[in-house]
C-alpha cells in the first residue's frame, strides 16, 4: 500500500517527469470508492493528496488521471 509518505515522493519526482501522460488509479471495492484519498486501497490521505496536486500544478506532461470506481 501506498501511504502518504510514498505519495509525496511521488508526486516530487512527477514534478520533473516528461515522460509519463498517465495516472490510472482504480478502485474496485465498493468501500474503498466512498474515500477519495483512499485510491486503489491505498492510504494516501489528505497530505498525499495535496503533494499530488501541487505536482499537477507545475506538471505539463501528465494529461490523464483516472480515478475509477469499479463495483
Amino acid at each position: 500500500k501506498v501511504g502518504a509518505e510514498a505519495a509525496k515522493k511521488i508526486a516530487a519526482m512527477l514534478k520533473k517527469n516528461n515522460t509519463v501522460t498517465t495516472i490510472d488509479l482504480i478502485v474496485i471495492d465498493v468501500i474503498q470508492c466512498s474515500r477519495i484519498t483512499n485510491v486503489a486501497g491505498n492510504e494516501i490521505g489528505d497530505e498525499g493528496a495535496k503533494a499530488i496536486a501541487a505536482m499537477l500544478e507545475e506538471n505539463n506532461t501528465i494529461t490523464n488521471i483516472n480515478l475509477v470506481c469499479k463495483l
